[in-house]
């Protein structure tokens, strides 16, 4: 679906840029929404009357929320569990969604609430965006804590590098992150069709075992298949990988 958002690049209107922030958001590209905030520059709005000024102005705040969203997604969690951060850009969605509702003075039906006034596009997607933010922040592989044992430092360093490319996680991730896949002695099994992120379990349990002060044998069917994942986890951990092409 991120792929169907296109807009003109050009395009410096507050609806393209935020049309292309919510596809990098989808499509995992955090880095590239963060990046561009450095250089954010509107163009006016062609609707100059009041109402086309303000649903500007809501969706201006909307993309300030997804840039804070992903500079979320790739923020170390706190060091307690138990600690709730506050979510900024929930609070942005939210100061969003209650500005589009208002409600008239000295307008009201006879058998029932005030009428408001309501900017709907603005509303629906601030609706979409405070949903998603909640799925997302739980769903980010940053928010995975070094399992028992292993230094939190050197896991976040592993983890932050490994958001880059893959920052979030699917659910049967979750899963077997739920069931201590990363915990030291627990032996697993895992089976995901094509596509399916065993790569990206694999290299947690890797990172989990090395940390922990183990070494890891990697066994590979082809030999371009050898090459490939030497390469792979070589970037993924910055140490050397000895290959064996037998």
């Amino acid at each position: 679906m991120a792929k169907r958002l296109v807009t003109d690049p050009e395009d410096l209107g507050v609806e393209s840029q935020l049309i292309r922030a919510i596809g990098d958001l989808a499509a995992g590209r955090l880095q590239a929404i963060i990046d561009g905030d450095g250089d954010l520059n509107y163009a006016s709005t062609a609707d100059r009357t009041g109402s086309g000024r303000a649903v500007d102005a809501l969706l201006r705040r909307l993309h300030a929320g997804v840039i804070q969203l992903a500079r979320e997604l790739v923020t170390r969690p706190p060091e307690d569990p138990e600690a709730i951060a506050v979510s900024q850009a929930q609070t942005i969605f939210s100061e969003v969604k209650n500005l589009c509702i208002a409600t008239l003075e000295g307008v009201f039906d006879a058998d029932g609430p005030h009428a408001v006034s309501v900017f709907p596009g603005p509303l629906h997607l601030a609706k979409l965006l405070l949903a998603v933010s909640g799925d997302l922040a739980e769903a980010g592989i940053c928010r995975v804590r070094a399992p028992s044992g292993i230094n939190a430092g050197k896991w976040w360093r592993i983890i932050r590098r490994a958001a880059r490319k893959r920052p979030y996680l699917w659910r049967n991730h979750r899963a077997a992150l739920d069931k201590s896949f990363l915990f030291k002695g627990m032996s697993a099994v895992v089976s995901f069709p094509t596509g399916g992120g065993k790569s990206t379990l694999a290299e947690m349990k890797i990172a989990a075992s090395l940390l922990g002060g183990g070494k890891v044998v990697v066994l590979a069917p082809t030999l371009a298949l050898v090459d490939q994942t030497a390469f792979t986890l070589k970037n993924a951990f910055h140490q050397r990988v000895r290959r064996s092409r037998r």
